[in-house]
């Protein structure tokens, strides 16, 4: 009896590794950054802000594919939906491995975001259809999930560093992740059809018109979008200060894009703790440690310094990304919360697709400023400006409604 309760605990936990093991290659996209040095002195033509779009165009892809995958899944299943997301990243990413053009690396980049859009979201649905009826597997899953995306990140992005050290075509090879992750999905996780998601209830129509999101939402995104653009910027910059500054190869690029990468998954596990601290001001908080990091970035002139910035980058966003999340229950209704989901992680996904092109518009007004600031400082420069000045207008607004609503309750604190 032993035996069978042993066996079936193991068959369950692989599947449950194999449900949560696509969330490993979310970040694929990204994780290429460390090459990006190499592939710029292939192609000296091209301008740096263009290459840099090799790291991030896929993100363009992911909004167009995030809608697609949602009908696609209703058609063939979620599993099937999912595994044609992880064919499409693992063929398309190896393409660069093999031609040296670069309309067809971006091409390959491109198709790439259409696999991982095609998996992206639906990652975190197959969790909750799967599981459902068993909420605290389903919660436990969740979490564990939250940090497979980075830790996911974290082993591309060094994989990457050792392997373009051979060439950068060969960096290209961390695409070959995408196979062992196929072959799991295909021979243990169950086909689930989108459909069976939720009971069939009976609840009145909502007029279309009344199926909006709300002012509050869009600035939500709106903030996130620029902070995404922000923290994408320094870990894609990060290679390239590396190497001007001579501090390193691109394995030590790597080990720093990594660093940043764990302290992104130490916040989300530690944000539950963090809220209790700083609660409404949680959100404001992330904008300053984006400041933050993006001046140490400024003054950089030292390995410590640069793993410093990435570090302090690197917690921004989780916590100010979970501190929305959970915010969007409040400003959200019911029945927009999904749109209103969907719109925050399309602000996100923006961020990350327009980084290159707000790194150079910035670095050109920093050094419209300071002439004799480099590109890449005159960018973390306008960065720490614009995030202090968000996050102190943000702490304003928080304190007066704070101060306002306490008193409303307490009237009497007027005449003190």
């Amino acid at each position: 009896m032993d035996q069978l309760g042993d066996n079936h605990r193991f068959k369950q936990n692989l599947i449950n590794f194999s449900i949560l093991s696509v969330s490993l290659l979310i970040s694929m996209g990204n994780a290429i950054s460390p090459a990006l040095p190499s592939i710029a002195k292939s192609f000296p033509s091209i301008p740096l802000s263009i290459v840099d779009m090799i790291g991030t165009i896929q993100q363009f892809a992911v909004l167009l594919a995030l809608f697609v995958s949602v009908a696609v899944a209703r058609k063939i299943g979620i599993k099937y939906t999912i595994m044609t997301g992880i064919f499409l990243v693992g063929i398309s990413g190896l393409i660069p491995m093999f031609f040296n053009s670069f309309f067809l690396i971006m091409l390959s980049r491109i198709v790439l975001g259409c696999g991982i859009g095609f998996f992206n979201s639906l990652a975190i649905d197959i969790i909750n259809v799967y599981f459902k009826g068993h909420e605290k597997e389903r919660v436990k899953m969740c979490g564990i999930r939250t940090s497979f995306e980075p830790l996911g990140q974290c082993i591309l992005n060094f994989a990457c560093g050792f392997l373009v050290m051979i060439n950068w075509h060969v960096a290209f090879g961390i695409s070959l992740a995408a196979i062992p992750v196929f072959l799991l999905y295909w021979k243990y996780v169950p086909n689930i059809h989108e459909g069976n998601a939720k009971p069939a209830k009976s609840k009145p129509k909502v007029h279309k018109s009344h199926a909006k999101v709300s002012l509050g939402i869009y600035i939500l995104a709106a903030l996130l979008m620029f902070l995404v653009m922000c923290n994408t910027a320094i870990t894609i910059e990060v290679p390239n200060i590396v190497s001007n500054l001579h501090l390193g190869n691109s394995a030590f690029s790597s080990l720093i894009i990594s660093l940043n990468t764990l302290a992104a998954m130490f916040m989300g596990f530690e944000f539950s703790r963090m809220y209790g601290v700083l609660h409404r001001y949680t959100l404001s908080a992330g904008f300053v440690l984006i400041a933050l990091g993006s001046l140490i970035m400024f003054f950089s002139r030292g390995s410590f310094m640069v793993i410093l910035g990435a570090i302090v980058s690197g917690i921004s966003f989780p916590l100010s990304g979970s501190y929305v999340y959970a915010l969007i229950g409040k400003v959200a209704s019911k029945t927009t919360a999904a749109l209103a989901i969907s719109v925050v992680l399309v602000g996100c996904n923006l961020g990350s697709f327009i980084c290159p092109i707000g790194v150079s518009v910035l670095g050109r007004i920093g050094r419209f400023l300071d002439p004799s600031a480099s590109m890449i400082n005159s960018a973390f420069m306008m960065m720490f400006f614009l995030s202090f000045i968000v996050a102190i207008v943000m702490i304003s607004i928080t304190s007066y409604k704070y101060k306002q609503s306490s008193l409303r309750v307490h009237p009497n604190k007027m005449l003190g």
